[in-house]
């Protein structure tokens, strides 16, 4: 809740700075989750997932949708949005599958 706060009134600035924080914080936020287990650290699960949720940048998203599209390209546009959320969900998967096929015992070489 308190991230589509600050987005929103961010966002009524600057689109872009907005989108390069959220981004980052996710990037950040999904490293910090994938060394937590070679870290063996709740807290850094904790951290990681906090950073991802934070960097998620639909608030912003959906109102610059609202803002630089016509009345009638709104349902496209968000469509194109939701859908392009959906293939990066789904190649998520498919990508850890394929990585774990190429290095089985991980990028530290110690299976856990």
């Amino acid at each position: 809740i308190l991230s589509s706060i600050l987005y929103s009134w961010w966002s009524s600035y600057s689109y872009k700075r907005a989108l390069i924080f959220a981004s980052l914080c996710c990037m950040v936020g999904n490293i910090v989750y994938a060394l937590a287990l070679p870290c063996n650290s709740l807290p850094m699960v904790l951290l990681g997932r906090m950073l991802t949720g934070f960097g998620s940048a639909r608030v912003i998203n959906r109102r610059y949708i609202a803002d630089y599209y016509s009345i009638e390209e709104r349902t496209s546009g968000m469509a194109d949005f939701v859908s392009a959320s959906a293939v990066g969900m789904a190649l998520g998967p498919g990508l850890a599958a394929f990585l774990d096929i190429i290095a089985p015992d991980g990028l530290s070489g110690t299976n856990t």
